[in-house]
């Protein structure tokens, strides 16, 4: 059986600790199911930059903020 990943035109959402590991891999997988992506990280600008690049390449709008929820 084979399921249909969801699709998401016009949505968005907030991950938390987006730039990296799982959360990168989250991002990329909202993105490219038609989601805006709003992202939190803690002090790793590069790799929040790269996180919103990938983003913005599968055609979605990207936010970041640095925040450290520890």
């Amino acid at each position: 059986m084979k399921t249909q990943a969801p699709h998401f035109p016009d949505g968005a959402a907030v991950v938390l600790g987006g730039s990296g590991g799982l959360g990168l891999v989250i991002c990329e997988q909202l993105a490219a199911h038609g989601t805006d992506v709003a992202f939190t990280y803690r002090s790793n600008e590069a790799a929040a930059a790269g996180a919103a690049d990938a983003i913005e390449s599968a055609g979605r709008k990207s936010m970041r903020a640095a925040l450290d929820i520890g």
